[in-house]
This record gives structure tokens, C-alpha cells and sequence, in this order.
């Protein structure tokens, strides 16, 4: 699959629904969402705890500058596509996020105004 510079979005929670229905099917009742979302989470949880695994972050080991990124890159692309699969199982799509996500990037700019 050939990826162009400025890949939309949507086509990240398109990629991912494709993979859930896949994965779960597209009549899932309410109890079966969240029971589906809580696995999800815990997984996402996971992955933050690998993406913080690509840098030095124990103060009592011996700290050095490097950074992993490659793993960096990799564990990202795994938590992104479990916060996607969340959104997409709970009937949240790219034009929501993306607004949700611009109305925050105001109030984060206004609270933090000279």
C-alpha cells in the first residue's frame, strides 16, 4: 500500500474499522462495547508503558540521552490505532475527533496566553 505525505485521517480510522469488525463484528450490544472498550483500554495502557520504555525515565537507573525511535515509532502506531479502535467501536469518527481535537488545541492556546 503506497501512502501519500498527508494521509487523511479518516483513512487511520477507516484502516482500523475494518480491522475491529474483523476482530468483533458489527452487531455488538452496549455491555459487549464496553466490555470490548475496558479490554482496549487496558491494552492501550500497555502500549504507553512500552512507548515509555524507549526512553530513560527510572531516576535510580543511569540515566543517558538516548532515545529508541524506532521503538518510539512503533509503540505510537500501537497506541494511536487502540485510541482509534476505542473511538470507532463507541461511534466516534474522524470528523468528531478532529473537531474534539481542534476545540481543545483553543482552550490549551487561551489558558496559556502572555
Amino acid at each position: 500500500m503506497s501512502l501519500q505525505m498527508e494521509w487523511p485521517m479518516i483513512n487511520l480510522f477507516s484502516v482500523q474499522k475494518k480491522f475491529n469488525q474483523k476482530l468483533y463484528g458489527d452487531n455488538l450490544t452496549d455491555k459487549e462495547k464496553a466490555e470490548i472498550t475496558k479490554t482496549l483500554s487496558l491494552c492501550l495502557h500497555s502500549e504507553v508503558s512500552e512507548l515509555m520504555q524507549s526512553v530513560t525515565f527510572k531516576d535510580h537507573h543511569i540515566q543517558t540521552d538516548n532515545i529508541d525511535k524506532v521503538k518510539m515509532l512503533f509503540e505510537s502506531v500501537d497506541v494511536i490505532r487502540y485510541v482509534i479502535a476505542i473511538l470507532n467501536l463507541n461511534g466516534i469518527d474522524a470528523q468528531d475527533f478532529i473537531g474534539a481535537y481542534l476545540d481543545k488545541d483553543v482552550y490549551l492556546n487561551n489558558l496559556h496566553k502572555d
